[in-house]
């Protein structure tokens, strides 16, 4: 687990219905030294949003996709997933509400 710490990682969430989570699921992954990306925390107002958060999946290890309802239909979150994976990033579904659809790029990888 040591060597896992120090691992960049990146939070894809749906603000509509994935912040709470994604927010905690930030704060519990940087107590234990985690690097967790998380555009609330990292995004400065006035900054080109989209380079941010380019450069934060660039930098990344590990995207965590959080899947609600929400994120099924953001195409934001969809291109963020997909970028990983072109990227060559570990993308983890994490399946944060019962009833979310699982979109195609986080089901395989090749």
């Amino acid at each position: 687990m040591r060597g896992l710490r120090h691992l960049k990682v990146f939070i894809s969430y749906a603000r509509k219905d994935g912040a709470a989570l994604a927010q905690r699921l930030q704060a519990d992954l940087g107590a234990t030294g985690f690097d967790a990306w998380l555009d609330t925390q990292r995004i400065a107002g006035g900054a080109i949003w989209t380079r941010e958060i380019e450069q934060a999946l660039d930098a990344c290890q590990v995207a965590l996709a959080l899947l609600t309802p929400g994120s099924y239909v953001s195409e934001i979150c969809r291109a963020e997933q997909l970028r990983a994976l072109r990227k060559g990033k570990r993308v983890i579904p994490l399946l944060a509400q019962s009833a979310s659809d699982i979109p195609l790029p986080t089901c395989t990888h090749a």
